[in-house]
């Protein structure tokens, strides 16, 4: 019906036009009727489009509503220290959800009255305009006010929607800063990004499996060397050492079967500082216990107790214990790795007795079934052997001994095992350590003829002249690789007459222990036949014992 009378009206005033019966009145309602209908159309889309934002809040805050509830229904199935990461996500989606709220309300607020008022006035103006293109009705002046009425109206209530949406989104802004700063976990939350993505890049759904191998096929399959410790039992054991040394009754405790059953089935996925201290140190032994053949078998067993009982003296049973854990061929080396890292945990635990009540015996108790197969009539004599290994570890596990060579062989069920294979010489087996960076001296042989030069001198000179303390070499001179052979000294064939000065550098560098050049030279076993003969001590060992 607007429609029809707004055409009827321009009909009117055409005729008017084509007749001239044109007044001043009419003639300015058709010039500005136009505008007013700018003004609606303005008015139309806004709402048009409010609209559609006022039900996006809806959608948006019946969602966020969901999402919370989602998130809600899963922290019944959360373990205690998951629940605070989920619990902080549902929190926070219910406060975006109230300020969502806020926010629809305020542009409500704005859009919907605001529009609403803006279209009845202009509305009304328009019909006033209309009226007057057809016939006067209103004076100029009269249509002139309302139009300028109208224009101000537009633009404040314009204004005023304006304003509304500031307002809506600032009172969000604030809302989030004040939430924030009063939660400090949504900023942790939020520096915790990059790192989640990092780790979720890493992550894949085929992992090493802990359960039913051997440690050697589970450092095989981390591809780390068989001296190492597999990846999630050393991150356990160094949690366990530098967090929770310190916790009433560890090893001892007893963890939720559940939490365990699940931790021990994932080890290789898992992120263990998430599990309470109770679940790690009972998986740990589940582990130890559930290893293939156990750690030491009934036969390794009894070789260790047959080395404890062999003497009662501390020195000697820690000796007798060192041959036997770095013996080579006796069991593999990543066993004895793991039973050196459990142990020494062990020993930080009991030097910390009197808060955690765990001292040695205590732990023996705990450990010695997990570790050893034995029949319970002889389980008094390996509890009282693992207290004192547990309490004499540092000296049992020596490494500095290993390197020094201070190992010895051992016996093991008849058959000789050699100490561990280092990169130098025994110094404890050898009776002669040849001095280093001693240049090589020229045979005697080379002279035809050597006349006895005991009292030369020059020899007496330099004997008399050398510092023992400092390995048989001058203290005059000392010999380094660019002085050596001299420049300014000639052929060997052409120096044959005097030899005492055929060699002027090099002779001084002889070592205390060697004799003047008419003596023969003393009889000192060689190196590589002291080598040989222990190389061939090693060789008469067979493979590695049979734990029959």
């Amino acid at each position: 019906m607007d429609k029809l009378g707004d055409v009827m009206g321009r009909a009117v005033s055409v005729v008017n036009a084509v007749s001239g019966n044109d007044t001043e009145e009419t003639e300015y309602a058709n010039s500005h009727i136009k505008e007013i209908e700018e003004m609606e159309s303005y008015i139309k889309k806004h709402r048009s489009i409010a609209n559609k934002i006022l039900d996006s809040f809806s959608i948006l805050i019946e969602q966020i509503g969901n999402m919370a509830e989602l998130h809600r229904s899963r922290l019944t199935l959360l373990e205690p220290l998951q629940k605070e990461d989920q619990a902080l996500s549902v929190n926070y989606l219910l406060f975006i959800q109230g300020n969502m709220q806020l926010i629809r309300d305020e542009l409500t607020k704005g859009y919907g009255k605001q529009i609403g008022f803006i279209s009845s006035e202009i509305a009304e103006v328009k019909t006033l305009f209309n009226k007057n293109t057809r016939k006067p009705i209103d004076s100029v002046e009269t249509m002139t006010i309302m139009l300028y009425q109208l224009k101000r109206l537009f633009e404040i209530r314009n204004k005023i929607m304006q304003r509304h949406q500031y307002l809506a989104f600032h009172l969000l802004n604030c809302n989030l800063n004040s939430f924030n700063v009063n939660n400090g976990n949504i900023y942790i939350a939020m520096n915790q990004l990059s790192d989640l993505d990092n780790d979720s890049e890493q992550i894949h759904l085929h992992s090493v499996s802990y359960v039913g191998r051997t440690l050697g096929e589970i450092l095989d399959a981390e591809r780390r060397k068989h001296s190492e410790l597999p990846r999630v039992i050393e991150d356990i054991i160094n949690l366990l050492e530098n967090q929770y040394y310190e916790k009433e009754g560890i090893f001892r405790t007893a963890a939720s079967q559940k939490q365990v059953n699940e931790l021990f089935h994932r080890l290789s996925v898992s992120d263990i500082s998430s599990f309470p201290w109770e679940t790690l140190a009972s998986t740990l032994k589940r582990f130890v216990r559930e290893l293939p053949g156990m750690l030491f078998c009934n036969s390794l067993a009894k070789d260790v107790l047959s080395k404890y009982q062999e003497s009662e003296i501390r020195e000697t049973r820690i000796n007798n214990l060192s041959s036997l854990f770095y013996a080579q061929k006796w069991v593999p080396e990543e066993k004895i790795v793991l039973f050196k890292a459990i142990v020494k945990l062990c020993h930080k635990i009991m030097l910390h007795s009197s808060k955690n009540l765990m001292n040695e015996k205590n732990l023996s108790v705990c450990w010695t079934p997990t570790m050893f197969s034995v029949n319970n009539d002889e389980l008094s004599k390996y509890l009282g052997m693992m207290s004192f290994i547990i309490t004499e570890s540092d000296f049992i596990f020596d490494d500095a001994k290993k390197y020094m060579g201070m190992i010895g062989n051992t016996e093991v069920r008849g058959k000789q095992l050699g100490p561990p294979k280092i990169g130098h010489s025994n110094i404890l087996e050898s009776d002669h350590v040849q001095p280093k960076m001693i240049p090589k001296v020229p045979l005697i042989s080379l002279i035809d003829s050597a006349p006895d030069y005991s009292n030369s001198p020059s020899q007496s000179k330099f004997i008399m002249g050398t510092s023992p303390s400092q390995g048989g070499m001058s203290q005059q001179t000392k010999f380094t690789l660019g002085n050596y052979p001299p420049k300014d000294i000639q052929s060997p064939r052409v120096q044959q007459r005097d030899p005492t000065t055929r060699y002027p550098m090099v002779t001084q560098q002889r070592p205390t222990t060697m004799a003047v050049p008419s003596a023969p030279p003393p009889k000192v076993p060689p190196r590589q036949k002291f080598l040989q003969q222990r190389q061939e001590t090693h060789n008469n060992s067979t493979l590695l014992l049979s734990d029959d």
